[in-house]
């Protein structure tokens, strides 16, 4: 996502356009790994939205932090 609010509005809307979002969608899972050289650690995150069928959406992240190369 973008730094900008306008910029996130409009990458979302591209998706909805683009049909990769709808009224359907239950859930949006966005994984990513970065690593930092200075400190030689990965950190693997995980980004979810759930939509309840109710309304509103429930955001929720998960981190985990593993040093794998010596």
């Amino acid at each position: 996502m973008s730094i900008t609010r306008d910029e996130a509005k409009a990458e979302l809307q591209n998706l909805y356009d683009n049909l990769w979002l709808d009224r359907g969608t239950r859930v949006v899972f966005l994984d990513f790994t970065v690593y930092n050289a200075n400190i030689n650690l990965f950190c693997q995150i995980k980004l979810t939205v759930e939509f309840p069928a109710s309304g509103g959406a429930v955001a929720s992240k998960s981190f985990a932090t593993v040093k794998l190369i010596r």
